[in-house]
């Protein structure tokens, strides 16, 4: 039964007409004075006051409590060390990267920021440290790729006078990230459509591939990959991207998809894979899906409410819909995978897969903001007062909306921002347990 269902696939691709594609992609750094469009991808680094054991060969520091870093990059790790040009600099103004993984950060090039305003009122500010871009060599075995990188150091608080401490550098409230600066893009025709691509290492690793994994992060669970753009249109922006995986539905037709890192070449064959029909309960326009066990990872683009792919367990790890309302008046959607969001199967009987609808209201209080929370009080009661708050819509599948856009009609009784896209802010009250309202307000967009 397997062999037969393979060869009526194949069958179905000769019949299209489907042809294999090869996409020529460019390596593009980012420029600091760069208008066009720009994938954003980061990774919040685990940091340490204390240098990682290991023979690295250290730079003479100037700062009092240096933060360390390790970053993996390709096969292996890189140091990154926050110092200071000056000791006396009130936050860090240097930062050192092991570029070409030696591990002698003696012999590297130095990112350097303007160092921060002095006084009372600047000691009052978050701090925050932007550091220009450094430009590493990945180590691929058979081949090196190029590989652009900048960082974002940040304290969430008010700076200590005497600067921050051990503790603090390793508490929840310093935060240290790697910035993606660049990128590839390319451009194709796919089944008679002229696409703008793009891919991007958005989980900033140094490594390309069609891989999703569920990620925890300071209390909060999501997906995490890199991202392949398609566009039809003149520009391209972030609501044209999905993980990138290993198969693409694209105008009903399924596609091997693979990256020649070392040719900088983008593939997209014909799939002969064996597919059965998935009913989706929204309008697809992109989506991901994860297969269980550590099968393919399947980019639907404008797929619709039905697409053909492998039968499996699927984690609908992200997806952008549209939707109607009651009274005909068209929305769109985007949501992403959480720790609570289930592999759903795909048996292609017609049965719609289980995410979207209905969707739950929740008010909640993320563990990292409670922490900072109950930090700010024990300095001063009157904090007791201001909580924030983070309103959050969660789909049939546990599944968080990021995203919620009016974008077409005029009927809808849904009230809306004055720009007509949004809905209006809602509002909350909290209560006593006897009923009593303590506190009243509304949420804000942002």
């Amino acid at each position: 039964m397997r062999m037969r269902a393979v060869v009526i696939a194949g069958s179905l691709v000769c019949a299209l007409g489907l042809v294999a594609v090869e996409v020529p992609l460019k390596y593009e750094r980012y420029g600091e004075n760069d208008r066009g469009f720009q994938p954003y991808g980061y990774v919040l680094l685990e940091k340490s006051a204390k240098a990682p054991p290991g023979d690295w060969k250290l730079p003479e520091l100037k700062s009092a409590v240096p933060v360390y870093a390790l970053a993996a990059i390709g096969s292996g790790k890189r140091l990154l060390i926050l110092d200071k040009r000056d000791a006396k600099d009130s936050f860090y103004t240097r930062l050192y990267v092991d570029a070409n993984g030696d591990g002698d950060l003696r012999n590297d090039l130095v990112s350097e920021t303007a160092a921060p305003p002095e006084g009372e009122n600047a000691r009052q500010r978050p701090r925050l440290a932007r550091f220009p871009a450094v430009d590493l060599t990945v180590d691929c075995g058979a081949y090196t790729t190029p590989f652009s990188v900048s960082a974002v150091s940040y304290f969430a608080g008010e700076m200590p006078e005497k600067g921050l401490t051990a503790e603090e550098i390793e508490s929840e409230r310093f935060y240290f990230y790697l910035m993606l600066n660049c990128c590839y893009r390319g451009e194709c025709e796919l089944a008679g459509a002229k696409l703008k691509v793009i891919l991007a290492d958005t989980d900033v690793n140094g490594v390309i591939e069609p891989k999703v994994v569920m990620t925890e992060v300071r209390g909060e669970t999501a997906p995490r990959g890199d991202w392949l753009f398609l566009s039809a249109g003149d520009e391209i922006d972030y609501r044209e991207r999905t993980f990138f995986g290993s198969l693409l539905v694209f105008k009903s037709a399924l596609y091997d998809v693979r990256f020649d890192a070392a040719g900088k070449i983008l593939r997209i064959e014909p799939s002969k894979a064996a597919a059965v029909t998935a009913a989706f309960p929204l309008d697809i326009e992109r989506m991901t899906l994860v297969a269980d066990g550590g099968g393919p990872t399947i980019m639907l683009v404008k797929s619709g409410a039905r697409a053909a792919i492998p039968a499996g367990k699927y984690l609908p790890a992200g997806y952008r819909a549209l939707k109607k309302d009651a009274e005909g008046d068209l929305w769109r959607i985007e949501a992403q995978a959480t720790a609570a969001t289930p592999y759903i199967e795909i048996p292609g009987s017609g049965a719609k897969a289980a995410f979207g609808e209905p969707f739950v209201v929740k008010a909640t209080v993320p563990d990292a903001l409670y922490e900072q929370y109950a930090e700010r009080v024990k300095k001063n009661p009157e904090a007791r007062k201001q909580l924030l708050l983070m309103l959050a819509i969660e789909g049939a599948a546990g599944e968080r909306v990021t995203d919620l856009a009016h974008i077409e009609g005029d009927k809808t009784k849904i009230a809306l921002e004055k720009d007509g896209e949004r809905p209006k802010e809602p509002t909350y009250s909290i209560a006593a347990a006897d009923g009593t309202v303590l506190g009243t307000g509304s949420f804000r967009y942002g």
